[in-house]
């Protein structure tokens, strides 16, 4: 796509996985999603979501808008064969009524900054590794009654600094 939301991808009804997938039998680095609007079809789906990037290090997540997905937003996880993704950027992103936003386990190190994010539903960053550093982003959550901007399930050394939020229904972090 030419800007955020230029190039726009919706699954079919019962579609029932994830839009883009990164094949997890080793890590992969330096991929770049960019630029592009995933409408994730949630009313027409039982499961899947926007972005399963198993195994990836060093990737570059921006300007996206994912939305509407039944499942994740954006899943970082770790090879299959055992080990850690780590250090990749997700910035710029709008990132809207997603069962969860974004989601990190077996992955760390991770920037995730300047991302407006709107109406968390469960967690909207939903950090299952530690270490990350997750910074500048918005939250509001003005259609739901529940909802946890930043959720942090082991709090061994991560960053969280001057996100903004703005009616987040239950917990900001």
């Amino acid at each position: 796509g030419e800007s955020q939301g230029g190039t726009i991808f919706t699954p079919k009804t019962n579609f029932n996985d994830y839009m883009f997938k990164v094949n997890d039998s080793v890590l992969r680095e330096f991929l770049e999603f960019r630029n592009f609007t995933i409408e994730g079809n949630k009313t027409n789906q039982t499961s899947g979501g926007c972005i399963m990037a198993s195994s990836t290090a060093r990737s570059t997540f921006d300007s996206l808008s994912l939305n509407q997905c039944e499942d994740r937003a954006i899943k970082l996880s770790g090879p299959a064969a055992g080990g850690f993704g780590y250090n990749n950027t997700i910035s710029n992103n709008y990132i809207a009524d997603n069962v969860v936003g974004i989601e990190m386990v077996n992955n760390d190190e991770n920037q995730i900054f300047a991302n407006p994010n709107n109406s968390p539903s469960h967690n909207h960053i939903y950090d299952r590794q530690a270490l990350q550093n997750i910074h500048d982003n918005v939250f509001t959550g003005t259609v739901y009654t529940t909802g946890i901007a930043i959720y942090i399930e082991y709090t061994n050394s991560s960053s969280v600094n001057n996100n903004t939020f703005d009616h987040v229904p239950e917990e900001a972090v």
